[in-house]
């Protein structure tokens, strides 16, 4: 029997029976197409145009179309004008991925996990978690830890030369997987571990923040005003916006302080108040705009732990093109698919 342990199902959010996003902002609705057997095979994204039968009116902002398998592997797909192919063997493993003519070959360990994507290099313990992030030419980008629950506990990243540890963050959590606390450090040693953020989740969902405090000016207080901010999200629990206050003449006023635009696979747009993606800083490791919150939140798609450490595409020009960390494993942002098997598969 094959497996489809490795598919990730597309999440376009709250579409309505015209096919359509709602979405209170008029240039982000999204249009999207199903195949014969309900499987995704396109999407636009740009302004409703209501004359007629529904549609996006001019060019799109985003365009992207799939061609899947008898199996719903990509066979190709075409991103925003940029065409892909994939090569897929009877694991479901995807073999090679030829972007714009350019063939990148994938390799795996002899327990299914992906070891190296073409742009990273990734390490695995024996109960196959990723305990190591290295770019293509060997440079350490990030180490992790877990704990006896397969917990991800510490996350250390390195400087951009790879030489030297930036920083370590110890996560604190509750039985449910639910981040309660970070505490970091700029080196590796517990004694020096300083409380940075904390957490509060709804009770509803096991993917459902409500409300973040964070100490955004290394004060050691966890309550400032501008750090405590609030969670928005759509249907599918995918974070929509950051909400705090702020202060105008005597009063103090809601605000929306940063939102959040995703494709169905999860890539991820950054953006102001006012929708533009924010701009691309020095402090990352590619070019890209909408990839950096300016508040340090990490919680977005479907409400999963991004890391933007991983985020090293070059290629890509607007928006999260990291990994994320999804529990027992992590989800490949742009192949769209997990890193791993299915750790309960046959069980």
């Amino acid at each position: 029997m094959v497996s489809l342990r490795r598919h990730f199902v597309p999440n376009p959010v709250a579409i309505d029976s015209t096919g359509f996003q709602a979405n209170r902002r008029t240039s982000l609705f999204f249009h999207t197409r199903y195949d014969e057997v309900y499987r995704l095979i396109g999407t636009d994204r740009g302004t409703l145009d209501l004359t007629g039968t529904p549609h996006i009116d001019g060019t799109p902002s985003l365009a992207q179309d799939w061609t899947l398998d008898a199996l719903g592997n990509f066979a190709a797909l075409n991103d925003n004008g940029t065409p892909q192919t994939r090569a897929t063997n009877a694991a479901n493993e995807i073999q090679s991925v030829t972007t714009g003519g350019n063939p990148t070959n994938l390799t795996y360990d002899d327990a299914g996990n992906l070891v190296n994507d073409g742009t990273l290099k990734y390490r695995y313990d024996a109960w196959n978690r990723q305990v190591a992030v290295k770019k293509a030419n060997n440079t350490p980008v990030a180490e992790y830890e877990f704990d006896g629950l397969n917990r991800r506990i510490e996350k250390s990243v390195y400087d951009s030369a790879g030489t030297t540890i930036a920083f370590t963050t110890d996560y604190f959590l509750n039985e449910n997987w639910q981040v309660l606390e970070e505490r970091q450090s700029p080196i590796p040693n517990p004694q020096s571990l300083v409380v940075v953020t904390q957490y509060a989740w709804d009770i509803s969902y096991i993917d459902a923040p409500v409300c973040r405090f964070r100490d955004g000016n290394a004060d050691g207080d966890t309550t400032d005003p501008n750090e405590t901010l609030y969670y928005t999200w759509d249907a599918n629990h995918n974070i929509t916006s950051l909400v705090g206050q702020k202060q105008v003449g005597q009063e103090w006023v809601w605000y929306t302080v940063e939102r959040y635009v995703y494709d169905p696979y999860g890539k991820a747009t950054i953006c102001a108040e006012d929708w533009t993606a924010r701009p691309d800083t020095a402090a990352d490791l590619n070019s890209a705009t909408g990839d950096e919150s300016a508040f340090g939140n990490e919680i977005l798609f479907a409400a999963y732990r991004y890391d933007p450490e991983t985020a090293l595409f070059t290629t890509i020009l607007v928006g999260c093109s990291g990994n994320y960390s999804v529990r027992e494993r992590i989800y490949v942002t742009m192949l769209c698919v997990f890193s791993t098997t299915d750790p309960i598969e046959g069980s």
